[in-house]
């Protein structure tokens, strides 16, 4: 197997033909400008072209303004709904809101919010049938079709706080967490339908302590992190055995070490980040890496990390990596996630194709896409649209390729979706 731990130097070019600040082509696919999510649908809409200093409404009898939007997950329809929520500003009140729902094409400008828009429904997660998953105040809660009523789900015990994080491609199951009678932190999945739900705690890696659990798919397979000791550790739920996923093997004098599992596709493979040993020149340390933990393979395949320009693995080293998502299409499959091009920060979307063809054998991996290097796509540039974009996390993908993710435009907090040209016009 090779050297994992070992850190590679950055490509001298990439392999497939780029167009600078309008688009990035992978995988044979043209992704164009990125779709800014805006606000809510009218008449509360004045869209995503308006300034944060303009009014949400001006028909509102109370001064609202419009601050951010933030996409989290998009399902797998051929024109899918993209979830996520905005928060805005009341100065009568002094109050935020955080209304949520979707985003539906064509052009994903207006929130579909669910409640009035004085709600604060964060919305994480939505299924195929557009049933989203999210947090209402302080509790886990579902919304059947993408519209009211929400659905307060049940915790773990009464009257405590609780988030529901993800929910399953074709709904009837949702992931997150819910404090326990103790105010333990336990990962959670909800299994039911319409009203009727019930909260099952997944256990832990080690006894009595807390976790939580980011994505869950259709054979309710779900993955999060479990508290072993003082530190995190990924696993996978399937059925009645909660697992910890395995640790590079280079870590094994560097223990404690800590990992999380963000994302798992239908296969259930899983990805996240792990601690992992890097070799340099000067020196051996540890950092986060994004990894991918696949089916019927104990060692985690290390994905590496994102390389700005100019930097260097051994004098120059940028900083983490975290896979947030991966979706499956027979063999391959379609990673994204966030990465730091600094040792300590500056967060910049990315995404790489991986193809596992056997158990013992290394998977094909291609070189990880900063989607916001500035030979690729819209950083600290504009593109000919004129946005100014940089996009910092890609926070889901689905099976057509579309990406949904957070960034800044012209400067303000922004969600955006990124569209495969493939589904342009459909």
């Amino acid at each position: 197997m090779a050297d994992e731990a070992a850190e590679e130097p950055p490509p001298e070019s990439v392999d497939w033909p780029v167009a600078r600040f309008s688009r990035v082509q992978f995988d044979d696919e043209w992704f164009g400008d990125p779709e800014a999510l805006s606000e809510f649908a009218a008449p509360a809409a004045v869209g995503d072209s308006a300034s944060p200093e303009q009014n949400v409404a001006s028909s509102s009898p109370y001064d609202t303004v419009f601050l951010y939007s933030y996409g989290y997950a998009v399902n797998t329809n051929t024109l899918p709904s993209i979830a996520g929520y905005v928060t805005y500003w009341q100065s009568y009140l002094s109050t935020y809101y955080n209304p949520g729902g979707r985003w539906i094409p064509p052009n994903y400008a207006d929130l579909l919010h669910v409640g009035s828009a004085t709600n604060s429904f964060r919305c994480y997660g939505v299924s195929t049938a557009n049933d989203l998953a999210g947090v209402w105040g302080t509790q886990a809660c579902v919304a059947l079709n993408g519209a009211s009523p929400v659905w307060l789900l049940p915790t773990l015990s009464t009257n405590l706080s609780s988030e529901a994080l993800a929910i399953a491609r074709n709904g009837g199951k949702i992931v997150g967490w819910s404090k326990n009678a103790a105010s333990v932190t336990r990962p959670t999945l909800w299994t039911g339908s319409g009203a009727n739900w019930t909260a099952n705690d997944l256990g832990d890696l080690e006894t009595g302590k807390a976790g939580y659990a980011y994505s869950v798919n259709n054979n309710g397979v779900a993955v999060g992190k479990g508290q072993v000791g003082v530190n995190w550790r990924a696993f996978r739920k399937d059925g009645g055995l909660m697992t910890a996923l395995a640790l590079p093997p280079s870590l094994d004098t560097f223990i404690p070490a800590k990992s999380t599992a963000n994302g798992v596709d239908e296969a259930g493979n899983a990805v996240g980040a792990t601690d992992a040993v890097i070799i340099r020149k000067v020196g051996t340390n540890i950092q986060t890496r994004a990894a991918i933990w696949w089916i019927g393979t104990n060692e985690p395949t290390v994905l590496g990390t994102i390389f700005p320009e100019g930097a260097d693995a051994y004098t120059n080293p940028p900083g983490r990596s975290e896979a947030l998502a991966i979706s499956t299409a027979g063999l391959k499959s379609t990673v994204v996630g966030t990465g730091w091009i600094t040792p300590t920060g500056y967060p910049r979307a990315w995404l790489l194709s991986a193809e596992k063809t056997h158990p013992d054998k290394d998977p094909l991996l291609s070189h990880m896409i900063n989607l916001s290097d500035p030979h690729l796509t819209y950083i600290e540039e504009c593109s000919p649209s004129g946005s100014c974009w940089v996009l910092s996390t890609a926070e889901d993908v689905n099976d057509q390729g579309w990406i949904v993710g957070n960034g800044t435009r012209n400067g303000n907090i922004r969600g955006y979706v990124l569209v495969p040209q493939s589904a342009v016009g459909q």
